[in-house]
C-alpha cells in the first residue's frame, strides 16, 4: 500500500512573517481547503498488472516416496509426523545424489523444499558414521539460517544430533557456548561465521560437509570475500552442496573452484511473475492503513498472506 504525500514548498514569504505556516499549504495553493486533493508525482497504479491470466500449474510425478530412500528409521519416523510422503521435485532428485556423497549443485528457487533435500541425507549420514563428522552450512540471512536450523532439529527429534545457530544481529556469547559443545551441525550466516573463525571459537578441521544455501543471494548482498574466507578453511576432502536459483558469472566462477564433478538438478519455475495480478490501495496515514490492511486480510477468500515490511 502507499502513503498519500503532499508536495510543494512554502515560498519566502511564508518565512519572512510570523503567520503561522500550514505544511499542507503550498506556493500554488495545491490542496488548500482539501486535504483529500493532494498531488501525486507517481501514480503506482501505472506499475501493476491487472486482469492477467492464471499461470498455467504444472504437476510433477515424483519417481520415489521417501520410504524409498533407505534412510534411518529414526529418521523415517520424524518424516512421517511432518506428514511427508512423496518428495518435491528438487527433493526427488537431489537426495539419491547427496546419499551417494556426490557434489551438488540444485537450481532451484524458493519454496522448493530444498531444506529437506539437502537435510534429510546429511542427517542420515552422521547418523552412519560416528566420530567427529562435521557439516557446515552457510546461508544468506538469519531468517533463512533459523529456518534451517528449526528443520534440522524437527528431523532429528529423540536423536542425539545437535546445531548451533550462529548468525549477525544477536548475542555471540550464546553462540560462542553452542559451538564449544562441539555440534554436529554448524549454521549461519557468512559475516558471523568469519569472526567466530577468526576469534578461534569456530573450529573446521573436521568439516567433511559444505553447503552453500540460495548462493546467489549471497553474492548478491556482498558476501563473496566472507564465503569464500569460509569454504577455503574447509578440508579440501568433503561433500559440497550449493543451492542457487539463478547461475550468473559470479555463481558459477564461484561453483568451479568449489563443486567436483557435480550431479545438476534443475527444478526452477518460471520466474517471469507477469501472470500475478496486482492492484494499488491507497491510504492516508498509517492508521487508514492497518484499517485497510484488516479489511483486505478479514475477506474469505485470503487463506495464506506475506506482509513486508520496512523492517524485521
Amino acid at each position: 500500500m502507499a502513503n498519500r504525500q503532499s508536495s510543494g514548498a512554502r515560498n519566502s514569504q511564508h518565512r519572512r512573517t510570523n503567520k503561522p505556516k500550514n505544511p499542507r499549504h503550498g506556493s500554488n495553493n495545491a490542496g488548500r481547503g482539501n486535504n483529500k486533493k493532494k498531488s501525486k508525482l507517481i501514480d503506482p497504479s501505472l506499475f501493476v498488472n491487472k486482469d492477467v491470466k492464471p499461470a498455467q500449474q504444472i504437476d510433477y510425478s515424483a519417481k520415489h516416496k521417501f520410504t524409498d530412500f533407505g534412510f534411518d528409521s529414526r529418521i523415517e519416523r520424524n518424516i512421517l509426523a511432518r506428514g511427508y510422503e512423496t518428495p518435491t521435485q528438487i527433493q526427488d532428485e537431489a537426495i539419491p545424489a547427496v546419499l551417494e556423497r556426490r557434489d551438488v549443485l540444485g537450481l532451484a528457487n524458493t519454496g522448493t523444499g530444498k531444506t529437506a533435500a539437502f537435510i534429510l541425507p546429511v542427517i542420515n549420514y552422521l547418523l552412519k558414521n560416528e566420530g567427529k563428522n562435521d557439516v557446515l552450512i552457510i546461508t544468506p540471512t538469519r531468517e533463512l539460517a533459523a529456518q534451517i536450523e528449526d528443520d534440522f532439529r524437527a528431523f532429528t527429534k529423540n536423536i542425539k544430533l545437535f546445531s548451533a545457530l550462529c548468525v549477525g544481529g544477536t548475542n555471540i556469547n550464546p553462540q560462542i557456548k553452542a559451538l564449544a559443545k562441539e555440534p554436529h551441525v554448524v549454521i549461519g550466516t557468512p559475516g558471523r561465521l568469519k569472526d567466530l573463525l577468526e576469534q578461534g571459537k569456530l573450529d573446521l578441521a573436521f568439516t567433511d560437509t559444505l553447503i552453500l544455501d540460495e548462493a546467489d543471494r549471497m553474492l548478491d548482498m556482498g558476501f563473496i570475500k566472507d564465503v569464500n574466507f569460509l569454504c577455503n578453511a574447509v578440508p579440501v576432502e568433503r561433500q559440497t552442496l550449493c543451492f542457487s536459483a539463478t547461475i550468473t558469472p559470479d555463481i558459477q566462477k564461484l561453483i568451479n573452484g568449489l563443486l567436483k564433478n557435480p550431479v545438476t538438478c534443475s527444478v526452477r519455475t518460471n520466474t517471469n511473475n507477469d501472470h500475478i495480478h496486482q492492484s494499488v490501495i491507497e491510504a492516508g496515514d498509517k492508521h487508514e492503513k492497518v484499517e485497510q490492511l484488516h479489511d483486505l486480510l478479514i475477506k474469505p477468500e485470503v487463506s495464506k498472506a506475506i506482509v513486508f515490511m520496512r523492517t524485521k
